[in-house]
């Protein structure tokens, strides 16, 4: 049971209105949907002979709050082809094939969902970045994943820094005589937990944090400052309950005395209608940031921060903006002493489930997934970074744990680098610019790991790292492509240039396309297979540009009589027109003339008043096929 998100997230149940009739199972199970009992609200759903759209999807979300994502599934399955499905079922299901392995599948259902609605920016990114899956399962950080013998049946997550110690939460069984256990799971109610670090990032001696913030309900996750006076800690909200039923988490915040962590305080922009949770303290401890998901925020649960007012109170909550936040959940943010802010999300392109990513807040560009092995198909979040930045801690539900969430520490061969922000312009031949044209990004192994647009002034950009190289391509209609290859040894002074060969009537494609010599047997004009390749090409390009017309010449040096000359390259002209025609739409929009020894490139002439003497090289520049556009 996924304590960490539900209690984070909003119950889809509340949100739809329906004139639908409810027959007394669904309707029970929808109480218990809402008390977050999912799987005593599941054997309800399951005595019902029929379900509403509103009992299907909630008998989808209690499964897969539960894990059972095969079962879930199987329902989103019915959902997704029946009238009443909305573009987030479509999400869902996307998500639930990736968690599951289906990568394929989920890729399909994405395309689905960017076409439904393309300006949504989770289907935008992962639209814009298709070999995502390949690209993040590479280790180009060099992790190295450290198993917890700490970690128990139950759920242990979000790791937090104490002097030299962790704090984490946890639902682990104490027991005692009375055991409070939260009806979502059955578990206990998750609490506040210390433990010893080691030099290899392991952990020992569990023992609970200070019985003052170990409540009766959920208590944790904590964070610290940096000199540990500061303490900021989620509990359930003891004040009430919001309109539709639930206790929803607050933030808390307490000073170290002499006698520990006393007196905490809320913040005041806690309200029983939201949450507030997952608190991470900046260096200077003038700065919280926190995830919520309070009304007017991009998506489900957005992080924001909050600032230390100069008469010690806090200030209002100030959102992250649509370059972290998603139209889905971010979540767990970490804020390191570089500044860059680790947090968890399903928003961004992922390997399934929660991701960890990174970005610099000292200059927000486009965030980073920290990719394979630190992220898997399951849920990973609450990562946290030691100061030497070599190692830390983070949280996965992920297989071969010993619990529902479990604590893992890794080694860091290098600091990890966030990416910078390079400018780029995209230019035609003849230095105009080029506006509106895709520009994709490629790593040293040619993987696409980005792609944008070059806005109306040609300009666009992108977020890359140091001392790495990178390909630029950028395509447009009727333009070839354009490509620069780059190392960036110094981003900061390095932009990029990417020409793109503009077409128009009178081009020659044969050398636009790199058209090698089409070649015929002596005295003959039949196709050869080394010239099949060739004209290939010019096949391929034809359909790509349906519209196209061209005229095929075909040309011979002088060696010859002129009239001999003419009737061998009209023949291979046709030729050639011909096997195009074959295997393009419309044949008529090429035709094959052959022009004999009429246009010569050069002065070598075997005729008339003036010979010239030319070496074979020479010869071969006049015989030569081109492929000419006459119509766009």
């Amino acid at each position: 049971m996924q304590t960490k998100k539900i209690l984070l997230l909003v119950i889809t149940i509340g949100l739809f209105i329906t004139t639908f009739a409810q027959n007394k199972f669904e309707l029970k199970g929808n109480k218990k949907f809402q008390k977050f009992i999912f799987d005593e609200a599941i054997s309800l759903y399951e005595k019902s002979d029929t379900l509403t759209p509103i009992g299907l999807r909630n008998l989808a979300e209690g499964y897969r709050f539960l894990n059972r994502l095969e079962d879930s599934k199987k329902v989103y399955e019915k959902i997704i082809v029946s009238k009443y499905k909305i573009n987030e079922d479509i999400f869902i299901y996307a998500q639930l094939n990736k968690m599951l392995g289906f990568y394929s599948i989920s890729d399909e259902w994405m395309k689905k969902f960017y076409f439904a609605d393309s300006t949504d920016s989770r289907a935008k990114s992962q639209y814009l970045f298709p070999e995502y899956a390949k690209v993040l399962m590479e280790n180009p950080q060099g992790f190295q994943i450290i198993n917890q013998d700490i970690n128990s049946n139950g759920e242990d997550f979000s790791p937090a820094y104490l002097d030299n110690r962790l704090v984490f939460s946890s639902s682990r069984y104490l027991n005692r005589v009375i055991e409070r256990k939260w009806s979502g799971n059955k578990l206990p109610f998750l609490d506040i937990y210390i433990a010893d670090t080691l030099q290899n990032f392991k952990l020992e001696n569990v023992e609970r944090f200070p019985t003052q913030y170990n409540q009766r309900f959920h208590d944790g996750p904590a964070a610290f400052s940096k000199d540990g006076r500061l303490m900021v800690f989620t509990r359930n909200n003891y004040n009430g309950r919001s309109t539709d039923g639930t206790k929803k988490l607050n933030l808390f915040y307490a000073y170290k005395t002499e006698k520990g962590f006393k007196n905490a305080k809320p913040f005041l922009f806690n309200n029983k209608e939201y949450s507030c949770g997952h608190g991470s303290i900046s260096p200077d401890g003038k700065r919280v940031y926190f995830a919520s998901d309070m009304p007017g925020g991009f998506g489900g649960v957005d992080i924001y921060y909050t600032e230390l007012k100069s008469d010690s109170t806090w200030g209002d909550p100030i959102n992250l903006g649509n370059l972290i936040n998603t139209e889905g959940n971010e979540m767990f943010p970490f804020i390191h002493e570089t500044n860059q802010l680790f947090f968890a999300s399903n928003g961004h392109v992922g390997l399934g489930g929660l991701d960890i990513f990174v970005v610099s807040l000292n200059n927000i560009g486009k965030v980073i997934n920290l990719g394979h092995p630190i992220n898997s198909r399951w849920d990973d979040f609450g990562l946290i970074l030691n100061p030497k930045q070599n190692g830390g801690y983070f949280s996965s539900n992920r297989e071969g744990g010993l619990g529902f969430d479990d604590i893992y520490g890794f080694k860091l061969n290098n600091p990890i680098i966030t990416s910078t922000k390079i400018i780029g312009i995209t230019i035609n031949q003849f230095d105009s610019i080029v506006p509106v044209a895709k520009v994709f990004l490629k790593n040293n192994k040619g993987a696409i790991i980005d792609s944008t647009f070059s806005d109306d002034k040609g300009k666009f950009q992108f977020i890359i790292k140091p001392k790495l190289t990178y390909e630029f391509i950028a395509s447009k209609r009727n333009y070839l492509d354009g490509s620069t290859i780059k190392t960036f040894d110094n981003v900061a002074q390095d932009s990029i240039i990417v020409v793109l060969d503009q077409l128009k009537i009178g081009t020659d494609l044969a050398k636009k396309l790199k058209i090698n010599p089409i070649y015929f047997d002596f005295d003959k004009s039949n196709i050869r297979p080394d010239a099949a390749i060739e004209l290939d090409k010019i096949v391929k390009f034809m359909n790509e540009y349906p519209k196209m017309e061209i005229e095929l010449g075909s040309h011979t040096d002088c060696r010859g009589k002129a009239s001999y000359n003419l009737r061998l390259s009209s023949a291979r002209a046709k030729s050639s027109a011909q096997y195009i025609q074959e295997r393009i739409t419309n044949p008529k929009r090429i035709y094959g003339k052959g022009y004999g020894e009429s246009k010569l490139v050069n002065y070598c002439e075997c005729e008339n008043k003036k010979v010239v003497e030319c070496n074979e090289e020479q010869h071969q520049e006049n015989r030569r096929t081109e492929f000419i556009i006459i119509k766009m």
